[in-house]
């Protein structure tokens, strides 16, 4: 029996709902980036594309700002960053380029 694979699409938009459940304390910041990469999805940007910018503005917040996610959402956090790089790489620049 083959199993299904899911498309990246798909493994995206669960990525990002299970992270905005799991992420503990709520931040306005997180709920912005959150609700940006729903948003671009939706419009039918590349998965990839906004996973790195969702996790790059994750990691923004995180470092800059001093915001804590838990370890549950930060597992989650780990996954949609190793999903973003799975057709290419990431450049290290990008992540403190973008704005959120």
């Amino acid at each position: 029996m083959k199993k299904e694979k899911i498309k990246i699409e798909e493994q995206a938009e669960l990525l990002l709902n299970e992270f905005k459940e799991k992420y503990e304390p709520k931040n306005q910041i997180i709920d912005r980036i959150i609700l940006n990469g729903q948003n671009q999805l939706s419009k039918g940007q590349i998965p990839q594309v906004v996973l790195k910018h969702v996790v790059g503005g994750v990691y923004q917040a995180v470092f800059i700002e001093k915001i804590t996610v838990g370890n549950s959402a930060g597992e989650v956090l780990e996954k949609m960053d190793k999903l973003s790089r799975s057709n290419g790489w990431l450049n290290f620049g990008t992540l403190f380029n973008m704005r959120f």
